[in-house]
């Protein structure tokens, strides 16, 4: 029964073959879970760019449609006599909205706070941080000829180790004419 030794061997896969099949299914395994972690790790950075731009996307227009509607202060509640913006410092601005009501847009917190009839309330969200909010005004004076037109600048960034950053700029015309009543 020589010839018998090829009928007794069973079929299977070698220790060698078995070896080769579990490094290449753990290398595939590891290159897979390494890029589902960089696209876990891209999708938590887009979220925070979405949310920047939320953010000063909605302040920026609530701000330009507000300061676009003031008007001039006659009796000098708000914004000075005969007076358009009243900037209280460079972050700070001080107006009468179409309902005569006095609005301020400031800095505070690390937000853009709006201050009306005493209540105040975050124009931006607790997830982002305002570093920077600058107001120019031109055109405030009633003898200048020029129709008042308010600037604003605006820097937020996202609340990670590594923060991303968005600046805009912003120039408002207001809508009322500026002439001598």
């Amino acid at each position: 029964m020589i010839g018998d030794k090829n009928k007794t061997k069973k079929g299977g896969f070698s220790l060698i073959e078995l070896l080769v099949a579990i490094t290449v299914f753990m290398t595939v395994t590891t290159g897979l879970f390494s890029l589902l972690g960089s696209a876990v790790k891209y999708q938590g950075r887009t979220l925070s760019s979405v949310e920047l731009l939320n953010n000063i996307s909605f302040a920026t227009e609530f701000m330009s449609r507000s300061l676009r509607m003031a008007q001039k202060d006659l009796i000098g509640s708000c914004a000075g006599v005969d007076g358009n913006f009243r900037l209280i410092g460079d972050n700070h601005v001080a107006f009468l909205n179409s309902r005569q009501e006095c609005v301020e847009f400031y800095l505070g917190d690390n937000a853009i706070q709006m201050k009306k009839n005493g209540t105040v309330q975050p124009l931006t969200s607790t997830r982002v941080n305002v570093s920077r909010l600058k107001f120019f005004v031109a055109g405030g004076s009633q003898d200048d000829q020029s129709q008042p037109k308010m600037t604003f600048l605006i820097k937020l960034l996202t609340k990670e180790k590594v923060p991303q950053e968005m600046n805009i700029e912003n120039t408002v015309s207001q809508r009322q004419l500026d002439v001598a009543y």
